[in-house]
């Protein structure tokens, strides 16, 4: 990731940047919501802080903010869910598919991961620790 066209794009969409994340602010990020940053997006958010609608408040500690952000964390898991309940997905290196839709969801919670883990295009994703 081009790091300083990516910054540049922020700018030209008149996007609010606020001072990069400190190390520790980013440790804290990833501890607090138990996620490994991929190295381009670290680096991103170590230059420069998007903040504004559509952006996460990665600072604001806040109770009410971090249900928010905890959140829109677990909005792809629980589509995936939605897509399992609803027999539209599935992938084949969970086996197969059980009958009992409560079973099959219990397999999607525990195996996402893996699966999200082994997609290349997914590189630049919000991982939960697990999946490192």
């Amino acid at each position: 990731m081009d790091i300083a066209y990516i910054i540049d794009l922020l700018r030209k969409h008149d996007v609010t940047l606020a001072p990069g994340l400190s190390m520790q602010e980013v440790t804290d990020v990833e501890d607090r919501y138990n996620i490994h940053f991929p190295p381009d997006l670290r680096e991103l958010l170590m230059s420069v802080l998007p903040i504004g609608k559509g952006f996460i408040p990665w600072r604001d500690t806040s109770p009410q903010r971090m249900g928010v952000i905890r959140q829109r964390l677990n909005w792809p898991l629980e589509g995936m869910i939605f897509d399992v309940e609803q027999h539209i997905f599935w992938p084949p290196e969970w086996g197969e598919k059980p009958t009992d839709s409560a079973e099959a969801v219990d397999i999607c919670k525990r195996d996402v991961f893996t699966c999200a883990q082994a997609n290349p295009d997914q590189r630049t994703s919000i991982y939960p620790r697990a999946a490192i």
